[in-house]
C-alpha cells in the first residue's frame, strides 16, 4: 500500500472532519485525485471498467466524483466539504481495485 496515498487521504479526511471551510480543501482534494489517477489512468472509472475491476453501479459513482473533481474550481465549498466523505469513498475504492490487481 502507498504511503503516498494514506498521506493525501488523511490531509483530505482532515478536512471532513474538521468544522474549517477554506480553499485548501480544493488544493487536498486535487492532490488525492491527481495522485489517483496517475496510477490508475487518466479516466479512472474507464480504465478499471474496461479491465473488468469495477461493477456498473461503481463506474456510475466513479464517474460521478470525476465530473465533479474536474470542475472542482467551480463548485461552492460547502458543497465540496459536503461530498468529503463519499469522494474518499470512491476513490478509496478505485485506488484499491486497481492496486489489488497490480499485486496479483
Amino acid at each position: 500500500m502507498s504511503d503516498e496515498f494514506w498521506k493525501l487521504y488523511k490531509n483530505v479526511e482532515r478536512w471532513a472532519l474538521s468544522s474549517e471551510v477554506n480553499d485548501l480543501i480544493r488544493d487536498d482534494v486535487k492532490s488525492l485525485y491527481e495522485y489517483v489517477k496517475s496510477q490508475v489512468g487518466s479516466s479512472i472509472a474507464e480504465t478499471l471498467f474496461s479491465r473488468g475491476l469495477i461493477s456498473g453501479t461503481l463506474y456510475d459513482e466513479i464517474k460521478d466524483v470525476e465530473r465533479l473533481l474536474d470542475n472542482l474550481d467551480a463548485i461552492d465549498l460547502d458543497m465540496i466539504k459536503a461530498s468529503l466523505i463519499r469522494i474518499l469513498e470512491i476513490l478509496e475504492q478505485a485506488y484499491f481495485s486497481a492496486v489489488r490487481v497490480s499485486k496479483d
